[in-house]
């Protein structure tokens, strides 16, 4: 049990830390790259500015977690709980979200360009200036989001519910790939 633990700056890498109880960790600045964290609790841990590169957070639960800054380029986080999480400036870019719950995450300037986050539940997100350039929504459910001055260049937003989404323009929505079964916002129709 490793719960509270302080843990700052830690090199971690490569570690097996599968079904960890790692709640209101202090992961400040670890190294936690290629670690593998499958089913971890991390539930109110401070990631932030963490190394997570590679790292496998399958089914992982980070509800209310701080990962502000951190890089998790390329990690795997399907099916992972990030419910009510701050990743704000965090990298995402080329990370495996399928299925993710990012329920009221806080992800200003987040970078999740080539991202897959097919079927993920990102409503009430704000995600004001993320770049989800080339990012795969497909099925996501953004109902209610924040996207103002999000990018979305070739973002395939096909069957994604964007019901209720904030900020979200015309421009926008035409820079994204979408089909007859994408939900449009009511003002779009």
């Amino acid at each position: 049990y490793l719960q509270g633990a302080q843990l700052r700056g830690a090199d971690l890498r490569e570690t097996n830390l599968q079904k960890a109880e790692l709640q209101n960790a202090d992961l400040f600045l670890a190294d936690l790259r290629d670690a593998d964290m499958l089913e971890a609790m991390l539930q109110k841990a401070n990631l932030k500015r963490a190394k997570l590169k590679g790292a496998s957070l399958i089914s992982a639960r980070l509800e209310e977690a701080d990962l502000s800054e951190a890089n998790l380029e390329g990690a795997d986080m399907r099916e992972a709980d990030l419910r009510e999480a701050t990743l704000e400036s965090t990298c995402l870019t080329r990370a495996n979200l399928r299925g993710a719950n990012m329920f009221m995450v806080e992800a200003t300037g987040l970078q999740m360009q080539q991202a897959q986050l097919q079927g993920a539940d990102l409503k009430g997100a704000d995600l004001k200036g993320a770049n989800l350039a080339e990012a795969d929504l497909q099925g996501a459910r953004l109902t209610g989001a924040k996207l103002q001055g999000a990018e979305l260049m070739d973002t395939n937003l096909k069957g994604a519910d964007l019901l209720d989404v904030e900020g979200l323009t015309e421009s926008q929505l035409d820079e994204a790939e979408t089909d007859d079964i994408t939900i449009r916002p009511l003002e779009f129709h």
